[in-house]
């Protein structure tokens, strides 16, 4: 009986659309490659594969399709890994593969409950992730999937890491990837445009600052603007000024292709560096999808990154010569300023100091004494037996969290960082950095 109810609906539904269209009520959709050079929509109610202008009826999901409450199909992040197309939920974390005729997701991983959406990519048939998580002392960390296992891992990077990595652009130079469009998160998750391109070296896992980027990109690429690659380049797609945006870190430089005679895009992929596939509806509100083919417009902007080195000369050595003031007073300021004295209710670095609540002064109580706190010590200190374990996790963490905020509110420093512990690496553990001392007064 319920195959028959599924097969009446997927007959009502087929009906009521055009050929190469999506009725209305399907208008959350995903569009992806299909190998080489087709696409696919996705729908909540199937698929429907296309070729050049050409799109098949809509087919069921062999299995149902089924997401997280208040997650789209839109939602999800696609990384392709030899022209096969991976779903990343943005939020979670986990991977989903389409796959004959089905959704399945393929990670065996624990939810990740990322705060806000990492950037996701591929290298060589492998997937990362960079960003995107709750600890904000490590929120750039690079994550790989392994496809033995199924889990995400931890990639430790070096060098001069961005402050924060969000829904950024990238595109790849060699073996390094390219970042642009970043954003700096405080400590109150308020965000800042960072000026510069990064680029990380996958080979070595080591992160350079880049020159700073043409600030014209910050106004032509916005939150809400869609991007796809084609080889080397990004290729974006800016709704307000109904235009494809090309940047091209190769030739280092920004061209703007208007598409004044195209109807506006919602959803965008790029075949190869000038085939293009998009969807738009019609004057129906049905959803339609098409591949065209996109003529270089030669509206080139001079640059993509710039050298940012603007003080040569007379200026640099003058700035020179304060800087090495500045920082001989300051390494002096520091060096006092990294020892701490834990009295009572009140942290001091004989400068500046914080009232501590009872919690708190457990915690760095511990990490004064031993110089680490592990997982399940900072667990102790906030454990409700009346609570789920899932929230006396999220206790510690808002323990751990206000902890950072005041130490970085008054001292401008946190005073540990956040670890995987050596002998258990499914666990956080909390190290005093180096450099830093506690002593704890009775």
């Amino acid at each position: 009986m319920n195959q028959l109810k599924v097969s009446l609906l997927l007959f009502i539904t087929v009906l009521s659309n055009s050929f190469n269209g999506i009725a209305q009520q399907n208008l959350d959709h995903l569009l992806i490659k299909n190998g080489t050079d087709g696409f696919i929509v996705l729908t909540a109610q199937g698929y429907m594969e296309g070729q050049g202008a050409i799109l098949d009826s809509l087919t069921a999901y062999q299995d149902s399709l089924v997401l997280l409450p208040n997650r789209k199909i839109s939602d999800l992040k696609v990384v392709y890994s030899n022209y096969k197309p991976f779903l990343i939920d943005p939020i979670e974390g986990f991977v989903y593969e389409f796959n004959n005729n089905s959704i399945q997701r393929i990670d065996r991983d624990y939810r990740h409950s990322y705060s806000y959406t990492p950037m996701f990519f591929s290298k060589d048939n492998e997937l990362y992730a960079v960003g995107g998580t709750v600890n904000l002392n490590n929120n750039n960390a690079l994550k790989h999937f392994n496809w033995d296992t199924k889990v995400w891992e931890n990639i430790t990077t070096n060098g001069i890491v961005p402050k924060g990595v969000k829904n950024a652009i990238y595109c790849f130079k060699g073996n390094a990837l390219w970042a642009y469009h970043l954003k700096s998160i405080d400590d109150e998750f308020n965000e800042k445009e960072i000026l510069n391109a990064y680029s990380l070296d996958l080979s070595n896992y080591h992160w350079r600052k880049q020159g700073v980027i043409n600030p014209s990109l910050n106004k032509l690429v916005t939150d809400e603007s869609k991007s796809t690659k084609a080889k080397y380049m990004n290729v974006v797609y800016n709704k307000e000024i109904n235009s494809l945006i090309t940047l091209d870190v190769i030739n280092n430089n920004i061209s703007i292709n208007p598409l004044n005679n195209l109807p506006t895009f919602e959803q965008i992929i790029a075949l190869d560096r000038e085939n293009i596939t998009y969807t738009y509806y019609d004057i129906n509100q049905k959803l339609m999808a098409y591949n065209t083919h996109i003529k270089d417009q030669n509206n080139h902007l001079d640059y993509l990154v710039r050298d940012q080195r603007v003080f040569r000369d007379l200026q640099f050595g003058i700035l020179a010569i304060i800087g090495t003031f500045l920082a001989i007073g300051l390494i002096g300021l520091n060096l006092s300023s990294k020892k701490y004295t834990l009295s009572g209710e009140t942290l001091s670095n004989g400068v500046k100091k914080i009232q501590l609540e009872e919690r708190e002064i457990e915690f760095i109580t511990i990490l004064a004494d031993k110089k680490i706190v592990l997982n399940n010590e900072a667990m102790d200190i906030v454990i409700d037996p009346n609570n789920t374990y899932d929230a006396n996790i999220k206790r510690k963490n808002n323990l751990v969290s206000k902890i950072e905020r005041k130490l970085k509110g008054t001292f401008k420093s946190v005073l540990f960082s956040r670890e995987r512990y050596k002998d258990d690496m499914r666990h956080t553990a909390f190290y005093l950095k180096n450099g830093y001392s506690i002593r704890h007064k009775e």
